[in-house]
């Protein structure tokens, strides 16, 4: 019975192996129908767009098939000068040929693809295009340059952001920005750079999550779990870990789970959970399988490490030889030759096969000098001391040769760190001053209409001042003489004349005749028209000195030129509210007001030896801010000083070459 069920089940086996078998001739027959079909068209754009994506449906499957796909595409797109099917073309070209692990052909296909993207201002291609640039630049483990294109996407859209472009705001843009900037921060991570790389991965975290790209914030979530990883810190790690794993339940990403489930691995062995180590690092093998060959081989590491933690070398020894299989399928071979050479190296160490730990060791050296240029001995001399005990003098100058190689190294990457700080400070300073001179240019607006507006306001105040002066003077005042010329014209027979009562009404209309017309002057005052400012200003100080009470003496220096009407009536208002002030309020004896004009400046000099005024809040009353008010909407300055024992001293300047320009032009 038992050997029945064994050969229905092999039938079954060898059925659904045909039926695969089948499926994938299918299959095959299909995209080669699907080809052939594109071939017959003529070479025009439509042909180069088909053949592009075509070729797009077969990347991560069939790159080989898929490169030549993009290479026809490009052929055809040069001919017909399709300059936006070229960059397509070009772009996929780059990541084929990053997938290939042939990186200085990516850097120049995704280079020419940039021009264009450049020129055209599309800044989701831009992005993508200094992410995959970036990338290949990674895997040839150039940091520096790596590093340069990471920043440059990233300043591509906090430019576009502060110049207000609606391309910034995009959630496709902010995706990939928020991939540059995890991918920036696990550069800094490798690099064992970590408050940056703590720095880059909190700020990844916020942007994934303001445009709910939850692909991207697990991404974000587990690089900062593996700072923290690195720091050592395995309990903060873990919550990261735990944290990305329920977003991440939502995706059903086979990707996405192998990389939390990389980091729980490495976060359990930290805290000593071997057992649950394991279980996670074969987590990440089952989903990363075919998948991510990254993730797969860094489950080995991780698995390895566990059972390290476990003293279980044996299970060590037969991971990491199953890792050693896998090391043609990845990119990173020689990043994942070293520490899988390093590990089993240890492990057989530990199994006391101090030949094949030996072997190991040098091939893991073999990978090291592809990674950084330089040969590395440390751990072939150790394991050669114990293998062969050679001379402990050669030992020694081994020691010094490689302390002298790790100084320069240390030397290279300290100024791979400066330039790329410098390259920071740059944009930094670069975005300051960009938005310190649009603040400035914020306020230079702001200050010309409030000069326009204060300019408004005393344009309207001095007609409303010359119209009720013109009614005062054309019409009350027209109106009192009337009735004076009337009741002069009474006879004197009646003996009205000579009443008390008519002498007293005929006094007050002539004190009345004589206010109106004061007034009437005052608000319009007709010698400024006739005679100009500086005998105006005269006139005007010799009407309100008083002998007795308080005596202004006016001088004037230079030869004060006339000036525009407006110019001139504002000056004299100002002028005439201060020296009224001194009248109210200074209880002063003597005051001099002192006029002159040198070299197109006109300035104005008001002092009293009254009492002053205390700094106790008046100094900037409503008087003194609508007379500073006015002061700078003629473009001039004002300077006023008090104290009690030296009365109040002001200092007013204008600048007059533009209005006697405009009289000479009138």
């Amino acid at each position: 019975m038992t050997c029945f069920a064994n050969n229905i089940q092999g039938y079954a086996r060898k059925i659904i192996a045909m039926i695969a078998g089948l499926c994938v001739a299918v299959f095959s027959y299909a995209q080669d129908s699907a080809l052939f079909a594109i071939q017959r068209m003529p070479d025009d754009t439509a042909k180069a767009s088909r053949l592009i994506s075509y070729g797009t449906t077969l990347l991560d499957k069939e790159d080989s098939i898929a490169l030549r796909v993009f290479e026809q595409a490009k052929i055809i797109c040069e001919q017909q000068h399709w300059e936006e099917g070229l960059a397509l073309a070009y772009r996929r070209i780059g990541y084929v040929k990053s997938s290939l692990n042939d990186c200085p052909a990516a850097i120049a296909a995704n280079k020419k693809a940039l021009d264009y993207y450049q020129q055209k201002k599309q800044l989701l291609y831009i992005i993508s295009v200094y992410n995959n640039t970036a990338q290949a630049f990674r895997q040839m483990d150039k940091f520096d340059s790596t590093i340069t294109y990471y920043l440059q996407g990233i300043q591509a859209v906090e430019n576009a952001m502060l110049e207000h472009d609606e391309q910034a705001q995009q959630k496709k843009v902010l995706s990939v920005y928020a991939l540059l900037i995890t991918n920036l921060s696990s550069l800094y991570s490798n690099m064992k750079e970590l408050p940056k790389a703590l720095e880059y991965g909190q700020k990844a975290i916020r942007v994934a999550g303001s445009v709910g790209d939850t692909a991207n914030l697990v991404m974000a979530m587990v690089c900062v779990g593996h700072v923290y990883e690195v720091r050592k810190d395995f309990t903060e790690g873990m919550k990261y870990a735990r944290g990305a794993m329920t977003l991440s339940e939502s995706l059903n990403s086979p990707a996405v789970y192998a990389r939390v489930y990389h980091l729980l691995s490495v976060c359990y062995t930290g805290l000593g959970m071997a057992d649950s180590a394991v279980l996670a690092g074969k987590k990440t093998m089952y989903y990363s399988k075919g998948v991510d060959p990254f993730s797969y081989m860094s489950a080995v590491l991780d698995i390895a490490d566990a059972y390290h933690l476990k003293k279980a070398y044996k299970d060590e020894d037969m991971i990491l030889s199953e890792g050693v299989k896998g090391l043609e399928s990845v990119n990173n071979q020689a990043f994942f030759g070293r520490y899988i050479y390093e590990k089993l190296a240890h492990a057989k160490y530990a199994l006391g096969d101090y030949k094949s730990a030996f072997d190991c060791i040098e091939k893991a050296n073999v990978y090291e000098n592809i990674l950084s240029g330089k040969e590395n001995k440390d751990m072939v001399a150790k394991l050669e001391t114990q293998y062969k005990t050679v001379q402990k003098e050669k030992e020694l100058a081994q020691k010094d040769f490689q302390l002298q190689q790790n100084r320069n190294y240390m030397y290279f990457a300290i100024a791979a760190l400066i330039v790329a700080l410098l390259i920071v400070a740059l944009l930094v300073i670069q975005r300051s001053s960009k938005r310190k001179l649009h603040e400035r240019k914020l306020e230079a607006i702001q200050q010309q209409k409030e000069l326009q507006l204060l300019q408004a306001l005393m344009q309207g105040e001095e007609r409303e001042r010359s119209r009720i002066a013109k009614d005062l003077h054309d019409g009350v005042a027209g109106m009192l003489a009337a009735t004076k010329m009337h009741f002069s014209s009474v006879p004197d027979a009646t003996g009205l004349v000579n009443t008390e009562g008519y002498q007293q009404g005929m006094k007050l209309l002539n004190e009345v005749t004589t206010e109106i017309r004061k007034t009437s002057h005052h608000l319009m005052p007709e010698v400024l028209l006739q005679h100009g400012l500086d005998e105006a200003l005269r006139r005007h100080c010799n009407s309100v000195s008083n002998s007795k009470s308080l005596q202004i003496i006016y001088d004037s220096w230079g030869d004060i030129n006339r000036y525009t009407d407006g110019f001139e009536l504002s000056v004299y208002r100002m002028v005439q509210e201060l020296v009224n002030n001194i009248v109210k309020h200074s209880q002063a004896t003597q005051a001099m007001v002192q006029v002159s004009e040198q070299d197109n400046l006109l300035s104005v000099s008001i002092e009293d030896n009254g009492i002053g005024f205390t700094d106790d809040g008046h100094t900037d009353g409503m008087g003194l801010r609508s007379l500073r008010s006015r002061v700078r909407a003629l473009n001039g300055r004002i300077d006023i000083q008090t104290s009690e024992q030296n009365g109040v001293c002001a200092y007013l300047e204008f600048d007059v070459t533009t209005v006697k320009t405009e009289i000479a032009t009138i």
